[in-house]
């Protein structure tokens, strides 16, 4: 550990994007702690990068003030990733649509690092369970969750991280609750293609905006009187995608009996006795996720 005067400190965005911020009374709360001399928590520290006490360094930074700094030893990004994830879910006053992404990010960063410095193939020799399905486990107990809906939060946030990738402030203002989005919708417009993509976000703002703003919005559009600055700003419904919600889940219904006719056959057609245990060992794990999906689908669609 070490105390610091205005020391610069290296800021990784995938680290800070992980830390809700404060808002702006907790912030000047802060502030007017670390000036009195009541606010000096010690920042945590890895390989040079801040991961936990941003307000509190931008604070010092402001005014010039030293700092406590302790510095933490991981193995990987990954594994920073998971542990900024947990501690961000200590918190009490993070919106659910956060708390939902930081599930997924730190099973997705977990299952990464087992992958990473894990050989999961022998781990399922030994006949314990996959890896990766203990993680699911574990931090859906520590958030009161099923391991089922920890991985259904994986997929929310690898979906929200591909939508960030092409409109970052879309990304925050979806993940701090400003827009509202349902988790089919959310997978469905990261797929879009960019121009679709655009108009949808577009729709999204203007419907979830108070109706006394859509009305600004509109008059200004009209006085502006430029075609192309309407559309971008109420996005057409005629220029919309058509959406099919039954489009992914008839996709699924068909391609599920090719899966069957697959095991089928080679049930049939080889001698499973013969097979190498690697190859087993790749298709039990295969298999095993293939059924946690399934139950994490039935669960979905309201199956008990």
């Amino acid at each position: 550990m070490g105390t610091y005067t205005c020391k610069k400190l290296r800021i990784e965005g995938k680290f800070q994007r992980l830390v809700y911020p404060l808002d702006q009374r907790r912030f000047a709360q802060l502030e007017a702690d670390i000036l009195s001399g009541l606010g000096d928590e010690t920042l945590i520290v890895w390989d040079g990068y801040l991961i936990d006490g941003f307000s509190q360094y931008q604070i010092c930074q402001k005014h010039c003030l030293s700092f406590r700094a302790e510095n933490m030893e991981f193995r990987c990004q990954e594994a920073v990733t998971a542990w900024i994830c947990a501690r961000q879910l200590r918190r009490s006053d993070i919106p659910e649509s956060m708390r939902r992404f930081l599930i997924g990010m730190q099973y997705r960063a977990e299952a990464a690092e087992v992958k990473l410095f894990r050989n999961e193939k022998d781990w399922i020799k030994s006949g314990r369970e996959p890896v990766c399905h203990q993680i699911a486990v574990r931090i859906g107990r520590e958030n009161h969750v099923a391991w089922e809906t920890v991985r259904r939060f994986s997929n929310f946030a690898c979906s929200l991280e591909k939508i960030r990738g092409r409109s970052p402030k879309a990304a925050e203002k979806i993940m701090y609750g400003n827009i509202k989005i349902a988790d089919k919708r959310l997978l469905w417009l990261s797929k879009l293609d960019e121009q679709s993509f655009q108009q949808e976000l577009a729709r999204l703002e203007l419907t979830q905006q108070p109706l006394s703003a859509v009305r600004t919005n509109q008059s200004g559009a009209r006085k502006i009187g430029d075609a192309t600055s309407e559309i971008a700003l109420a996005a057409s419904v005629k220029d919309m995608p058509v959406f099919d919600p039954d489009a992914e889940v008839t996709g699924l219904t068909l391609t599920i009996p090719s899966w069957s006719g697959s095991i089928d056959r080679t049930i049939s057609g080889t001698d499973l006795s013969i097979v190498s245990a690697e190859a087993k060992a790749r298709l039990a794990s295969a298999l095993l996720g293939l059924q946690e999906k399934a139950a994490e689908m039935l669960i979905a669609i309201g199956v008990k």
